[in-house]
């Protein structure tokens, strides 16, 4: 047993150590060899195994989750919106992802050739099992089977991607081989390493604020993530699976390089059929129990990744005496060991957690996969009882889970980190060589001390073994297993998960309403007026939304941006064009847009007429007609005083009907109040009626004015 035990901790020392580049031999293999017959007998005391752990769940080992609540409030983690962002460094960290991430990545090429930027990102340490969905600054896009984009307002063809999964034999993105040799060849082929190819063109500039409305591109993806192997089929195969992804970063090159010959493989199983089973939610459904992902840089240190996979689980890392590691998930035990005072030397036990110790709030921040990924807050786990007892909120360092991604999850770790941040009983037991039966064992029995006890104790620490004097100390809390695991209440523990904002997408977002253009002028430095349309819309009551406006003249579909008018703070609502032609009709367009580049479709108003003066004149005088032969009538009378009155338009019928038509001739008037006449020719013989009126600038026209000699008989 002593042999064992010392193997076991030269062992687990082995997961502590710092990672290192993976090479052929194992790296466990040389110090197991070197353990000779000196080894055992050169030990005063099997304390390392105890150190290690005592000095921190921090390096990743684990005898009971109390310390791996506390330990994760401090350590530094790979948030949500760090995985989000392209990373842009000389030399960027590598990251490896287990699970459904939402993953961007690091750029490893961005190069502008010709008309094209080209993008080359990476996105996981090793082979990955597929894509799901993409995004473009957070718009989701799809592409087509050919890599092109596929999703309005993008034209085809403007953007386009690649990617490869990290497999060994993949080959190079062939397109940027094509378009950049000297950059990029061949022999580019990023084996065991997912990446993308971004292809971005050039668009019409009409169309540059819709494609690039942030500039470059941010690509980001949900994908599933790094294959494990999976012992219960005998294949890598990507897994949610927490286990087995514990197991898998144990093992793997990217991770701790330890031989798959020191994974308990029973035990492994056990704990994934564990992470694999039904976990009921209030609503009637269910999940995995153990389930979610994680993503960490390479290299660092294991201790905290190994923290972070065993939170999850509520998990235990532990060294068997055959010098096999056992990945254990939480669930309720049932103690094989009973500790009794006949064994019992000394203990250290406080009836309730010392002062400051203890905590009547928990809340944990995960992934929210029902937000696709982004960073969340369980409801806070609450001992309203305590609360009110003490008349103090006792808050337990927020707990960053990041691996967690359901709310449910999150709130069941909760209530556990609540129950034993508050168990009874904290402190430790020493015992004689009959406590080395509690190695490997998670819960026990305690039976006596002072306190006549008879209860389950969970050991939170790893048993420190003294063969000098023949002794065992564990560090224990009471925990009752069966309460812990098995009294989950989906009603009355689940609490309410955050609300997830609605996304302004096209096909959520409303566009304006109750468009409205009205026609003005401004005066111009000569004096002269030039048209202007003013197009305002209703006013909207979601938040962070800015607007687009286009015009384009009537029917013609070529549309260009037109000036949004923003105040400080608000939303805006109204939009104008200045560079118009007088007289012109135009269709005009706004859509809302949003900060992350989501946007509503088109509001249009379509035949607006640009007017520089709006002001009608008055109507034209003394409107006279006479025959003067030859189908010819002179028109004659005196323009009206209106500054503004700049033609005269003469109208004829054959009734005496006001016409609705053209006018038959137009003439220019020099100055306002000046007399005019004029010849119609071209007239059949026969009755003729004639009006005059008076037009501005813009052709805005009077009344029509009858001629008083209405009808005029014209002969040949």
């Amino acid at each position: 047993m002593r042999r064992s035990i010392l193997l076991a901790t030269t062992a687990i020392a082995l997961v502590l150590v710092p990672l290192r580049p993976a090479k052929a031999d194992p790296i466990v293999t040389p110090f197991v060899l070197s353990l000779g017959a000196g080894f055992g007998t050169a030990a005063t005391g099997l304390t390392a195994l105890g150190t290690l752990v005592s000095t921190g769940l921090q390096v990743g080992i684990a005898y009971g989750a109390s310390y791996l609540a506390s330990a994760l409030a401090g350590e530094p983690k790979i948030k949500p919106v760090d995985i989000t962002q392209i990373v842009k460094q000389d030399v960027p960290a590598r990251r490896k992802h287990y699970g459904r991430r939402k993953v961007a990545g690091a750029m490893l090429m961005g190069e502008t050739l010709g008309d094209a930027l080209h993008m080359v990102i990476a996105h996981n340490q090793g082979e990955i099992d597929g894509f799901e969905r993409f995004f473009l600054h957070d718009r989701e896009v799809t592409f087509n089977e050919l890599g092109g984009i596929v999703t309005e307002p993008y034209p085809v063809g403007s953007i386009v991607l690649d990617t490869r999964k990290g497999t060994d034999d993949q080959t190079a993105f062939g397109g940027l081989v094509s378009d950049a040799p000297s950059l990029w060849t061949n022999d580019h082929r990023g084996r065991g390493i997912a990446m993308s190819y971004l292809k971005c063109n050039a668009v019409e500039q009409e169309k540059q604020s819709d494609v690039y409305p942030q500039g470059i591109p941010a690509l980001s993806n949900i994908g599933r993530y790094s294959l494990c192997y999976d012992p219960r089929v005998d294949a890598r195969v990507w897994t949610r699976n927490l286990a087995l992804q514990t197991a898998d970063f144990l093992t793997h090159a990217a991770g701790r390089q330890i031989p798959w010959s020191y994974i308990n493989i029973p035990r492994l199983i056990a704990s994934a059929n564990r992470c694999d089973n039904p976990f009921p939610k209030k609503d009637g459904s269910t999940i995995q129990q153990y389930a979610g992902g994680l993503s960490y840089e390479l290299p660092g240190e294991p201790g905290p990744v190994l923290a972070r996979f065993l939170f999850a689980m509520d998990g235990r890392l532990s060294l068997l005496s055959d010098c096999t590691i056992a990945i254990d998930a939480g669930a309720a035990v049932t103690p094989t060991y009973t500790l009794t005072d006949d064994h019992i030397i000394a203990y250290e036990l406080k009836p309730v957690p010392a002062l400051g110790d203890e905590a009547n709030v928990v809340v944990v921040k995960y992934s929210n996969a029902a937000a696709d990924y982004a960073e969340a807050t369980c409801d806070p786990w609450r001992d309203e009882d305590d609360i009110s007892a003490s008349g103090q909120q006792k808050d337990h360092p927020p707990i960053e889970a990041y691996e967690i991604e359901d709310h449910a999850h999150a709130r069941y770790l909760a209530r556990l980190a609540w129950l034993r941040k508050n168990a009874p009983y904290p402190g430790w037991i020493k015992a004689d060589m009959d406590g080395l039966n509690a190695f490997d064992e998670r819960f026990i029995r305690v039976k006596g001390t002072l306190y006549d006890l008879d209860r389950t104790f969970e050991i939170t620490a790893a048993p420190e073994f003294d063969f000098s004097t023949n002794t065992v100390t564990l560090q224990v809390s009471a925990f009752d297993p069966e309460e812990a695991y098995n009294g989950w209440v989906p009603a009355l523990h689940e609490g309410t998960a955050p609300t997830i904002p609605t996304k302004a997408a096209p096909n959520t977002l409303d566009p304006p309403e109750n468009l409205v253009v009205t026609p003005r002028s401004r005066t111009l430095s000569t004096g002269s007026l030039a048209p202007i349309l003013e197009l305002t819309w209703d006013t909207t009551s979601r938040f962070g939304i800015d607007a687009k406006a286009q015009i384009s003249e009537h029917g013609a579909d070529s549309w260009t941006d037109i000036t949004v008018v923003k105040a400080s703070g608000a939303v805006p609502t109204k939009a104008v064009s200045e560079v118009l032609n007088d007289g012109q009709a135009y269709d005009l367009r706004v859509r809302w847009v949003t900060t992350a580049g989501k946007f509503s479709d088109w509001a249009i108003y379509e035949n607006a007429v640009a007017v520089a003066d709006s002001t009608p004149t008055d109507e034209p005088v003394d409107i006279a007609a006479e025959d003067i032969g030859g189908g010819q009538v002179r028109v004659s009378g005196v323009a009206p005083n209106s500054p503004n009155v700049k033609q005269i338009k003469i109208y004829t019928n054959t009734t005496g009907a006001t016409p609705s038509g053209l006018p038959r001739k137009t003439i220019n008037v020099i100055n306002p109040g000046d007399a005019f006449s004029t010849v119609v020719g071209s007239l059949d013989e026969g009755g003729w009626y004639f009006w005059a009126a008076a037009a501005n600038g813009s052709d805005l026209v009077s009344g029509l004015v009858p001629a008083a000699d209405n009808p005029v008989t014209v002969g040949t």
